[in-house]
C-alpha cells in the first residue's frame, strides 16, 4: 500500500539527512512564498474571505494585517492570498505549485505550536517530495481531464508535511494520508474565477492540517485511499509513484521560481520573444506581427479574449503585450486598466498562438516554445528556447530571487524587509516561527 510505504520514508526523514544545497533551496523557497504572499496582500482580494469567515482569536497571524487568528482561518485566508498572485513556485512535472499547497498549513502550525525553523524547512523538504511525486503520476492526464493539480494536491502534501511537523509516529503519519486523500478538490475552469482559483487551493490545504489532526488523534482512514486518488484522478494505472530516490534526490530542488507573473505556460512564450527582442535590437513600434508556438498543454491552460485581470494571466498575447510596452510582465501589469488599454490590445492583436506539437515531445521534462517576429520592412526573426528562466536548469540567483520579495514587498513592509529577509535566511537557527511572523504585519 503506498500510504504506509510513503508513511515509513516519511517518519525516517530527518533534518540531518538534508544536503546543504537543500536547505538553502527551501529558504529562499520560504522567501519567494512570503513575497508572493505580500503581492497578494496587496491585491487584496482575500479581504472577501475574510468577510465572511468568523476571524476568532488564535496564534496564526494574517499575513499583511497583523491580526492572530485559528490556524484553519489563517491557512484558508493566507492560502487564497498566495494563490490569487499566480506567482509562486511551480513543478512541470506536476503542472502545480508546491509552495502555496503546503506552507500556509506548516506556518499556521509552526506558528502555534512554536515550532522551529529547522523544523519547518524539513517538513516543506518532505511536503514538495510528496507533492511532485504523486502529482507526477498523474500529470498531465488530470489536467486534461478537468483537474487542477494543486488543490487535489495540497491536502496529501500538507498531511504528510504537517505529520513530519508534528512529529508524528509511523501510523500516524500513515493515517494522515490515508484521510488528506478524499479531501482534494479541484477544477480547472476554476481558473476562469479571482474566488474560485485560490480558495479551492486553501481549502485544500486546510484539509492537509485536518487529516494530520485527525491522525495526530488516532483517527484513521481506509488504507487504499492514495491508490483510489490517483487513478480516479488521472485515469491511469500503469503509473507508480516512484519512491526508490527518496531521500537521494530531493523534489524540491526540481521546482521553477517564477519571474514573470501569471500561468506557468506564458513564460516560455515571453522570454523567447523578449530574446528575439533583444538580440536583435527591434524597435517594438516597427513590429508588424508576432507569432508564438506552444504545446498543447499549454494551449489547454490558454483562455482567450480576457475579460477581467485573473483570465489575462492565462492569456499569452496579452503577457507578450505588456511585457514588450511595459517593459515587465510583473503581477501588477495585470489589471483592468491595462486590459482596456488601446495600446495594449492593439499590440494584443499582433500576437497569433498556434499549437506546434513537436513541442509536446519535450513535455515534461522541458516546456518550451518558439517565436517569430516580422517587422514592417518584412525582416523576419526567429528563435527557440526549451527551458524558461527559473527553471532547475535555468534558475534565477539568489540575488534575483532576493529582488523579486523586495520589489513585491519593500513598499508596504519597508524596513522589515530586512529582518525578514535575515530571518529567513538564517531558518536553521529560528527557535521559534513566530519570531519570523511578527514582522508579517504592514505598518
Amino acid at each position: 500500500m503506498l500510504a504506509k510505504k510513503l508513511g515509513a520514508l516519511i517518519s525516517e526523514t530527518q533534518y540531518n539527512d538534508l544536503p546543504c544545497k537543500t536547505i538553502e533551496m527551501a529558504k529562499l523557497r520560504v522567501l519567494d512564498y512570503l513575497g508572493i504572499s505580500i503581492s497578494g496582500y496587496k491585491l487584496g482580494l482575500y479581504k472577501n474571505v475574510m468577510d465572511v469567515l468568523n476571524i476568532d482569536q488564535g496564534q496564526s497571524i494574517i499575513y499583511g494585517e497583523g491580526y492572530k487568528t485559528s490556524m484553519r482561518n489563517a491557512i484558508v485566508i493566507n492560502g487564497f492570498m498566495a494563490h490569487s498572485s499566480y506567482y509562486e513556485d511551480g513543478s512541470r512535472t506536476t503542472g502545480g505549485h508546491p509552495s502555496t499547497a503546503i506552507m500556509p498549513a506548516l506556518i499556521a502550525l509552526g506558528e502555534e505550536r512554536r515550532f522551529s525553523g529547522k523544523q519547518l524547512l524539513l517538513s516543506m523538504v518532505v511536503g514538495y517530495d510528496i507533492f511532485n511525486r504523486i502529482g507526477s503520476t498523474m500529470y498531465p492526464s488530470a489536467v486534461n481531464r478537468g483537474f487542477q493539480t494543486t488543490p487535489i494536491l495540497a491536502p496529501i502534501a500538507t498531511a504528510g508535511a504537517c505529520a513530519k511537523m508534528m512529529n508524528l509516529n509511523e501510523e500516524q503519519t500513515i493515517q494522515a494520508l490515508n484521510i488528506s486523500a478524499p479531501l482534494g478538490a479541484g477544477l480547472k475552469v476554476a481558473l476562469k474565477e479571482a474566488i474560485t482559483q485560490p480558495i479551492q487551493v486553501s481549502r485544500s490545504c486546510e484539509g492537509g492540517l485536518v487529516a494530520a489532526l485527525l491522525a495526530e488523534h488516532d483517527l484513521v482512514g481506509y488504507n487504499r485511499n492514495l491508490e483510489f486518488f490517483i487513478t480516479s484522478h488521472a485515469g491511469n494505472v500503469e503509473k507508480q509513484v516512484d519512491l526508490t530516490t527518496w531521500g537521494e534526490k530531493f523534489e524540491i530542488e526540481n521546482s521553477y521560481i517564477k519571474i514573470h507573473a501569471g500561468c506557468r505556460g506564458n513564460h516560455a512564450p515571453l522570454d523567447v520573444i523578449l530574446d528575439i527582442i533583444k538580440k536583435n535590437n527591434i524597435d517594438i513600434n516597427e513590429i508588424l506581427s508576432i507569432k508564438v508556438f506552444i504545446d498543447n498543454v499549454t494551449a489547454a491552460n490558454e483562455i482567450h479574449n480576457p475579460q477581467n485581470k485573473n483570465e489575462a494571466q492565462f492569456n499569452i498575447p496579452f503577457s507578450v503585450a505588456v511585457a514588450l510596452l511595459k517593459g515587465n510582465a510583473s503581477l501588477f501589469q495585470y489589471t483592468e486598466d491595462n486590459l482596456k488599454d488601446s495600446t495594449i490590445i492593439e499590440m494584443m492583436n499582433k500576437v497569433i498562438v498556434e499549437i506546434d506539437s513537436d513541442l509536446d515531445k519535450l513535455l515534461p521534462d522541458k516546456r518550451g516554445a518558439r517565436g517569430e517576429i516580422i517587422l514592417k520592412s518584412g525582416e523576419m526573426f526567429n528563435s527557440f528556447i526549451d527551458i524558461p528562466l527559473g527553471e532547475p536548469e535555468n534558475p534565477l540567483s539568489s540575488d534575483q530571487i532576493i529582488e523579486k520579495f523586495d520589489l513585491l514587498t519593500k513598499d508596504v513592509l519597508g524596513t522589515k524587509i530586512e529582518n525578514i529577509k535575515n530571518i529567513v535566511l538564517n531558518l536553521d537557527s529560528l527557535s521559534s516561527i513566530d519570531e519570523l511572523t511578527k514582522f508579517l504585519k504592514v505598518n
